[in-house]
């Protein structure tokens, strides 16, 4: 009978161990006996000579212990080489062996296609019956010891083997309905990867996903309707494996695969209507299932936690967005907003299911929402259909309980609705027409002015809403900042585009520039009063007065240049009003606040 290497090392470690321990037993022997011819000494000393030292007995030392011939000092200090390590080899010779294997099915496949050998019948046939008689070798070589490795790889190729050849047979051959083929895929997935769960492998599971969908187009001959939705069923066929154990590169070998064949898929353009519904029962059918089963981990204690489910969701949104070019914008549109509306109703209805995975339904319905306005609305309403949106989330979260989650969330997602429609809104309408007015005109046009407003009743909520939050100060006036100095470009946007429209090009450019200056100092004398009234940080007050500055610079600068006759009068004698008006009240307010602070001092 021939022993395994690892029985081998097994008795030599174990006769080592025997070796040592038979040293130590001599050891002890010969320590005992100096110990007894002391006592007897001590019992008969010796008589001493005169004018000499008494003799000290010097003890004898025990002679070391030495290892065993032929063994180490010390075998379990030497450090192994990696290909020593128990079952590295092995394993690397069998997962190698069944690449090659699972590749050499495919090729027979190809090679007899191409040379007409078989049939195609009998090339099916024979690639199930090859694939089949791996499987059970792999089932008898699993109960002898230490077939385990050969096993997993020959039963992976089998497994593998098994779910190209029924890829063909549906997919290529058509011998049966799409439906009945996406079921036996399913069964043998289904037993491929209990099979991975009882043996606890998940080099199993890995091999029949990744080899399966690596090798399938190379079959068939490229994607296809069918062999997109079998990838699909593959991941469906995997989540009780990935229930049962907490395997994260299961999660990018399910998901990965069908998700880049959808994409490739739908990049291609000019897809007729029945091609189209193809496309979105598919697109549906991804995202029911990388969604649901994602929800469905998520809420058992041992996923709640992890990333990956929640990267899952994200995942297979992105073959929704990028199908804008194979569907029709209608059912774009379509797809997109109930794709949006499944995201927040699972996000508010789904119980168990921890903080960041509502966050990422919430932002991925945001995206689709963005996605088919964008589509939806013609290049000129673009940002005012945008900052509509964002409009509309701002005033929700204005309505929402203060300090939840949910009024973060909707925050943070007008916020990104609001970046969004800014720059297109930049794009239609550049700062630099506010310059010239023959720019100004060519940039003109209702829209902007609409959009202009609303971008401006926008960032003025967001204020509102920010200050009476529970974030810290400092990332309240941050934010407050920066929707202060876009509000200040849509208002002087809005101003000087409506000037034009009303007036003309030469008039209505410097009246829109008059009224823009005479706003922003208007805007400095409220923040100055503000700043100095009630319980206000000091840099409202030097918000205040860098944008008084900022209005009379640009009264000295541009205006004076730019404007002429009435305007510039009206423009210079407004402003030194309100300036006149800023300082009295000012001044006012802070005697006011400072003879109240002394009084609350003295009590």
């Amino acid at each position: 009978m021939v022993y395994p290497p690892s029985d081998r090392e097994l008795a030599a470690r174990l006769a080592a161990r025997l070796q040592e321990l038979s040293t130590q037993v001599q050891y002890a022997r010969t320590e005992l006996d100096l110990l007894q011819r002391s006592i007897q000494a001590n019992d008969a000393p010796a008589p001493v000579q005169p004018h000499q030292s008494p003799r000290v007995q010097q003890p004898v030392q025990p002679p070391p212990m030495q290892p065993p011939a032929g063994q180490p000092a010390s075998v379990d200090d030497q450090p192994e080489a990696w290909f020593e390590r128990e079952g590295v080899v092995g394993r690397i010779l069998a997962v190698t062996g069944a690449a090659v294997t699972l590749v050499g099915v495919a090729l027979l496949l190809i090679l007899a296609i191409q040379a007409g050998m078989l049939g195609p019948l009998g090339r099916v046939v024979v690639g199930g019956l090859l694939s089949a008689a791996l499987l059970g070798v792999a089932w008898k070589v699993a109960s002898k010891p230490g077939g385990r490795v050969g096993a997993v790889a020959l039963a992976a190729t089998g497994l593998a083997g098994l779910c190209l050849d029924v890829i063909a047979a549906t997919a290529l051959y058509e011998f049966v309905p799409a439906i009945v083929g996406l079921a036996v895929g399913f069964a043998i997935a289904a037993i491929g990867l209990g099979l991975a769960l009882r043996w606890e492998s998940l080099t199993l599971a890995v091999f029949v996903l990744l080899g399966t969908a690596i090798l399938a187009p190379i079959v068939t001959g490229g994607l296809s309707a069918t062999l997109i939705a079998f990838l699909i069923t593959l991941m469906a066929a995997s989540y009780v494996v990935q229930h049962q154990r907490d395997w994260p590169l299961l999660h990018v070998v399910r998901v990965a695969p069908p998700t880049l064949a959808m994409t490739i898929a739908v990049a291609e353009p000019g897809r007729t209507i029945a091609e189209s519904y193809i496309i979105v029962a598919l697109l549906a059918f991804l995202f029911a299932v990388g969604v649901g089963t994602s929800l469905a981990l998520m809420r058992s204690t041992a996923h709640a936690h992890r990333a990956a489910p929640t990267g899952v969701i994200i995942a297979v949104a992105l073959p929704v967005l990028a199908s804008t070019n194979a569907l029709p914008d209608e059912m774009y549109v379509t797809v997109c907003l109930s794709f949006a509306v499944a995201c927040v109703v699972a996000a508010l209805l789904v119980r168990g299911v921890p903080a960041h995975a509502r966050v990422a339904l919430g932002g991925v319905g945001a995206a689709l929402v963005l996605a088919a306005a964008l589509v939806a609305s013609s290049q000129s309403l673009r940002p005012a259909v945008i900052l509509s949106l964002a409009l509309v989330l701002v005033a929700a979260a204005a309505v929402s309980p203060d300090g939840s989650r949910v009024r973060g969330g909707i925050l943070a997602i007008s916020g990104v609705y609001t970046v969004v429609g800014t720059i297109i809104l930049m794009d239609a309408s550049p700062p630099s027409a506010l310059l010239n007015p023959s720019r100004a005109l060519t940039f003109a046009s209702t829209p902007v002015v609409v959009a202009a407003a609303i971008l401006l009743a926008v960032v003025v909520t967001i204020g509102v809403v920010i200050r009476s939050t529970n974030a810290s100060s400092e990332n309240v006036e941050i934010v407050r900042t920066v929707c202060g100095l876009v509000g200040l470009y849509a208002f002087s946007m809005g101003t000087v585009t409506a000037g034009i429209l009303i007036a003309g090009e030469s008039i209505g450019f410097l009246a829109g520039h008059t009224v823009t200056t005479v706003g922003w100092m208007i805007t400095a004398i409220a923040l100055l009063l503000e700043g100095v009234s009630g319980q206000r940080t000091p840099s409202i007050v030097v918000i205040g007065l860098v944008l008084a500055a900022a209005a009379v610079l640009k009264l000295l600068i541009f205006d004076l240049a730019a404007l002429d006759g009435a305007y510039r009068v009206v423009a210079f004698l407004l402003v030194g009003l309100l300036l006149l008006f800023a300082g009295t009240k000012y001044a006012q307010y802070y005697s006011t606040h400072q003879q109240a602070k002394r009084q609350s001092d003295i009590r």
